[in-house]
């Protein structure tokens, strides 16, 4: 990754997606979102989480957007990950908890080339907004949907990490 970039500037900058992915309920793999200083050397969901693993490329670097959420509880996280090597570096998350409203970030606010790699909570990771802090988004579903879903959680990824097209979300929900 280029000294001096911050998360930010890879939320916004022009993105090539090399692989969308598909939605599954399977156990994750070690091999999907590897961290090797995290306990079990990755980050893995199970089956009671919905996920998807997009890959992208943007300033030059390859990067992991790893998409999960429970259809039975209003949970979500989106969680953004620089390839580095066989390890991933992880610069932040988008979340979601029922247990207290309001979406937030996790995220390193200083350069992205200072983050340890390998780690799930890196040192320098703040909350934003702060937990006592007013969130402005409150709604767990964006508008246009009444629960979270697979297109639901594609709208949430696509407007908040910035991606395209717009023709990703041509799932049919109506389908059984």
């Amino acid at each position: 990754m280029p000294f001096g970039m911050r998360v930010s500037e890879v939320v916004q900058a022009a993105k090539v997606v090399t692989d969308w992915g598909k939605w599954t309920n399977d156990k994750m793999g070690k091999n999907v979102f590897p961290l090797s200083k995290r306990r079990g050397g990755s980050l893995r969901y199970g089956v009671s989480h919905r996920w998807r693993l997009i890959k992208f490329s943007a300033l030059s670097a390859d990067f992991r957007l790893l998409v999960a959420f429970r259809q039975d509880v209003p949970e979500f996280k989106a969680h953004l990950a620089l390839v580095t090597g066989e390890d991933l570096t992880m610069l932040c998350t988008w979340e979601y908890h029922g247990t207290h409203p309001g979406w937030h970030f996790h995220t390193c606010c200083d350069d992205a080339a200072t983050i340890t790699a390998g780690m799930f909570h890196p040192a320098g990771m703040k909350r934003l907004p702060g937990s006592h802090q007013p969130h402005r988004r409150q709604d767990y579903v964006p508008a246009s949907y009444w629960a979270m879903s697979e297109n639901a959680a594609l709208e949430v990824v696509r407007d908040r990490f910035r991606l395209d097209p717009d023709d990703l979300l041509a799932f049919d929900e109506a389908a059984p």
